[in-house]
C-alpha cells in the first residue's frame, strides 16, 4: 500500500504503545508510594511505639495495682487495668510487630558518651510492662496462645533494649525478660498452656540463647 495509506496506523500504533507504557509506569509508581520497602531495624518501629503511647495514670493505686500484678501479688483485675491497655493497644501491637524485625541499632550518639541522649528509657520500661499486661489480661481471658506470643515478643523486646550500650539499659532489658519468663513458667507451671505453646516456648528461647 501506499505510504501515506501506512502513516495514519503507524501513528495510532505508536500512540497506543505510548500510552500502555505511561499507565504500566504509573501502575508501577502507585505501587511503590502505597508499598514503600519497610525497614528491617526494629528500632524505628520501637519509637513510633513511643510515640503513640499513652500516660499511664499517675495515682498511686493504680501504680500499685500493676506493680503487684505483674508481680503475681494480686489477681487479674479487668476492670480497672483493661482500660490502660486498650488505650495503649496501636502502641502494643506496633512494639510487637517490630520484634520480629532482624536488626536493631537505636541510634544513639555513642560519642557523646554518658551525655548521650535516652529519652525514651522510660518509654521503653512502661510499653515493655504494658506488653507483659497485655499477655496476663489474654492468659485471664483464657486465650493462652495469644499470651504466649505476647509474652514471647516481650522476651524479643528485652533483647533489643540491651542493645542500648549503655548500663541502664542493660538492667531495663533484664527486667523486662525476668517478667516475660516469669509469667510463662508460672502460666506453664499450672498447666495453662498447651503442649505445643510449651515447646513453642521452649524453641523461642533455645533460639534466643544461640544468637
Amino acid at each position: 500500500p501506499p505510504r501515506s495509506t501506512l502513516f495514519p496506523y503507524t501513528t495510532l500504533f505508536r500512540s497506543l504503545i505510548l500510552i500502555l507504557l505511561t499507565a504500566a509506569l504509573t501502575s508501577h509508581a502507585n505501587a511503590q508510594l502505597r508499598y514503600p520497602p519497610e525497614t528491617k531495624n526494629a528500632a524505628l518501629r520501637y519509637w513510633i511505639a513511643f510515640a503513640e503511647m499513652k500516660d499511664l495514670p499517675a495515682d498511686k493505686a493504680t501504680q500499685d495495682l500493676l506493680e503487684q500484678t505483674l508481680s503475681a501479688q494480686a489477681l487479674w483485675d479487668e476492670k480497672k487495668i483493661a482500660p490502660i491497655l486498650d488505650a495503649n493497644k496501636f502502641a502494643i501491637d506496633i512494639m510487637q510487630r517490630a520484634t520480629k524485625l532482624p536488626d536493631c541499632d537505636w541510634g544513639l550518639e555513642y560519642t557523646q558518651g554518658p551525655s548521650a541522649s535516652i529519652a525514651y528509657a522510660p518509654r521503653a520500661r512502661a510499653l515493655s510492662r504494658l506488653n507483659t499486661l497485655e499477655g496476663m489480661r489474654q492468659l485471664a481471658a483464657g486465650n493462652t496462645q495469644a499470651a504466649t506470643d505476647t509474652w514471647l515478643a516481650g522476651v524479643r523486646f528485652s533483647q533489643d533494649l540491651a542493645r542500648g550500650g549503655s548500663l541502664i539499659f542493660t538492667l531495663m532489658a533484664k527486667s523486662a525478660l525476668l517478667a516475660n519468663l516469669r509469667t510463662l513458667n508460672l502460666a506453664a507451671a499450672n498447666g495453662q498452656l498447651t503442649a505445643a505453646e510449651r515447646q513453642q516456648v521452649t524453641a523461642a528461647l533455645r533460639a534466643r540463647s544461640e544468637e
